[in-house]
């Protein structure tokens, strides 16, 4: 019972801590682009003003924020831009941090998500000088405010870092889709002209998208996957057949990444099965909730999978919906080539795959 009250007086003055440390704060609203300047206070930490505030109107992308913000700055100033922007292809809220001091600072960020001047405290980054920091909302806030500026020793925070850079240069979905359907006419051209080893091709390939290759440890299960006629993957590529398999990944931003293994037979090394997964990615090894938008990407890139075999080996031969769930189509060609699409979806989880094998004889 003691426990419980201690813990009750805590969370009510750490309430009235907040609310004591907003209350001569100004807000700066959405869509502004600003400058503060940092006031010393004790031996570390800093106080603040806000020496510059402007509305910003220009479009605000995650990949392009640094090129927005200004090259130089004053030691103990802070510009950033606060703004309905776009992260990966989503629309989200985005604050864009860049200081110009040298050492790497944490601050309390407070957020008023209704637009009735009520803030919360919200997670932050720390705030370094070599790259901007972003942080995103996918829901819309009204204003916010700084608070508590707090000088980081450099060693405290270098081995903790796991800033989500990733999404500053890698592929958005769109430019996924793109990419993909560039892969999928090579790896079709591949299947049907495989006069050499199709692993040092795929290799060169793989290196000129920049994607990253990874272990295929575990992959060899996928042979046991049941395709719509109830067989195993296996039963068609004989296992025993499969000799190396290479795996590769690339980021789809904001949510998704995929992985493809090539699956290699043993004799003449030629392409026998490919499988492609997007999985949710990971941030901070955190992944989001925003399980609406990322539901949209996963059903956007099953149909553009759809659109793209259509269009290439006509109607599927076998289709499959389960309470608007799971989807699976299936094509079959007269030269043996076997392409399964496949889409899982509900509340929580979610799981896409294409497969495409050459069935054995």
């Amino acid at each position: 019972m003691k426990n419980v009250f201690f813990v009750l007086v805590l969370l009510v003055f750490s309430s009235f801590s907040n609310a004591q440390e907003l209350m001569n704060v100004n807000p700066i609203e959405i869509n502004t682009k600003f400058r503060i300047k940092l006031i010393k206070k004790g031996s570390s930490g800093f106080s603040y003003e806000i020496i510059s505030k402007v509305p910003f109107n220009d479009e605000l992308n995650s990949g392009k924020a640094q090129s927005i913000l200004d090259d130089s700055l004053e030691v103990n100033e802070i510009q950033g831009i606060f703004a309905v922007g776009t992260f990966g292809n989503k629309e989200s809220t985005l604050l864009v941090l860049k200081s110009g001091r040298k050492d790497p600072l944490q601050y309390n960020l407070f957020i008023d998500l209704k637009g009735r001047n009520k803030f919360k405290k919200t997670s932050t980054l720390p705030l370094h000088s070599e790259y901007p920091s972003i942080e995103v909302w996918q829901d819309y806030i009204h204003a916010i405010k700084f608070a508590s500026f707090k000088q980081i020793a450099l060693g405290q925070t270098e081995p903790q870092m796991e800033l989500d850079t990733t999404c500053y240069s890698a592929l958005n979905i769109n430019q996924g889709n793109i990419l993909l359907n560039d892969q999928l006419t090579f790896l079709s051209e591949l299947i049907n002209n495989q006069e050499k080893s199709a692993v040092d091709k795929i290799k060169k390939y793989e290196d000129s998208i920049n994607s990253i290759s990874k272990s295929s440890w575990g992959w060899g299960d996928q042979l046991n996957i049941v395709d719509n006629n109830g067989r195993k993957i296996g039963e068609h590529v004989k296992p025993k057949k499969i000799k190396d398999i290479l795996v590769f990944k690339l980021t789809e931003c904001p949510y998704l990444s995929r992985e493809v293994g090539y699956f290699f037979s043993k004799k003449d090394r030629k392409l026998k099965f490919v499988v492609f997964k997007w999985r949710q990615r990971r941030v901070n090894g955190w992944r989001s909730r925003d399980y609406k938008n990322m539901n949209d990407d996963y059903r956007s890139k099953y149909e553009f999978l759809n659109k793209y075999l259509n269009l290439s080996l006509g109607p599927p031969t076998n289709s499959l919906n389960i309470e608007n769930r799971r989807y699976k189509n299936k094509w079959l060609s007269n030269n043996g080539l076997s392409v399964e699409s496949t889409l899982y979806i509900d509340q929580y989880s979610r799981s896409l795959r294409l497969k495409i094998y050459l069935r054995d004889k």
